[in-house]
């Protein structure tokens, strides 16, 4: 259980740290085409290394029909939206807000949830989600004057939110039994595709192969290798209210190394905001934590 617990936090963790560096790796002179394809790309070949030297306990998780590699290749291009559309965010915005944004997926998740079932959310899961809307009003500046973020930063960190809620909604419905490291492969192909359809013009007109080296390894360790794995590892055990809150951990790890790192100004409505949206997505999750542990 403990195993499982440290699974999830580091991948939190490094999911909470991939903003510092796509902000630091911008400031490195390289535009969101190259940073992003950085990534994609090199942590796609990351995977492909670790498929080629993983021990195979049982054979039959490993294969996967055309067709499972088709579901598991357009999850995949979730994935790739979501990092699309948050390293335009942070391009235009700042780290410590575009993982705010990102969170919205939580509130989203319940309307998405509500729409399927045709069921009304419960109270709780009504008021978490207005608690969250009044934290992301906080933690975006959006009620003080003179506030420096843009449209273009929200409008991309909601549809970095947008893509993450379908993201979720796949990762428990998409090929689950299979091997996870061999349906992460899967997944990075379709992540892959979706970046080079986006941002395959751009990459002919200006691609910087220094990129891979500089920044390659880096991103595609804190965003497509340890999250996803960590997560795969670890969730299943921990359950998901348990997740919901330790995954929360990424809002705080991102904006503390935005200040630290990047000498980002973060002000007290800020961090109220922050804290308002960790306490309840904590509180979301406390009923299914409790019901876990009751099992």
């Amino acid at each position: 259980m403990l195993t499982a617990i440290l699974f999830v936090i580091i991948g939190a963790f490094s999911f909470g740290l991939l903003g510092t560096f796509v902000k630091l790796a911008r400031q490195d002179g390289y535009d969101t085409a190259n940073i992003t394809f950085s990534q994609v790309a090199t942590g796609f070949i990351l995977i492909l290394l670790l498929n080629l030297l993983a021990r195979k306990k049982k054979a039959e998780d490993w294969k996967f029909t055309t067709g499972e590699k088709v579901k598991v290749a357009l999850h995949g291009v979730c994935v790739g939206l979501i990092n699309i559309f948050y390293f335009l965010s942070i391009w235009y915005g700042s780290a410590g807000t575009s993982i705010v944004l990102l969170t919205q997926s939580v509130w989203m998740g319940i309307l998405l949830e509500s729409i399927l079932t045709r069921k009304f959310p419960s109270p709780r899961k009504i008021i978490a989600a207005v608690v969250i809307l009044g934290g992301t009003v906080l933690a975006t500046n959006l009620l003080l004057a003179g506030s420096s973020i843009g449209l273009a930063a929200i409008g991309f960190g909601l549809l970095a939110a947008v893509a993450s809620t379908c993201s979720i909604y796949l990762s428990s419905r998409v090929v689950v039994n299979k091997s996870p490291l061999r349906r992460t492969l899967f997944l990075n192909m379709g992540c892959l595709l979706a970046v080079l359809i986006i941002w395959g013009p751009s990459l002919l007109q200006s691609f910087d192969a220094a990129v891979l080296w500089k920044w390659g390894l880096a991103l595609a360790l804190l965003g497509m290798v340890l999250p996803p794995l960590m997560y795969v590892k670890g969730m299943p055990v921990i359950g998901v209210g348990l997740s919901g809150i330790i995954t929360s951990l990424q809002i705080p790890v991102g904006a503390i190394f935005a200040c630290l790192v990047l000498r980002e100004n973060i002000n007290v409505y800020q961090w109220t905001g922050i804290l308002l949206i960790i306490g309840a997505i904590v509180w979301l999750n406390i009923g299914l934590l409790r019901k876990t542990n009751t099992q």
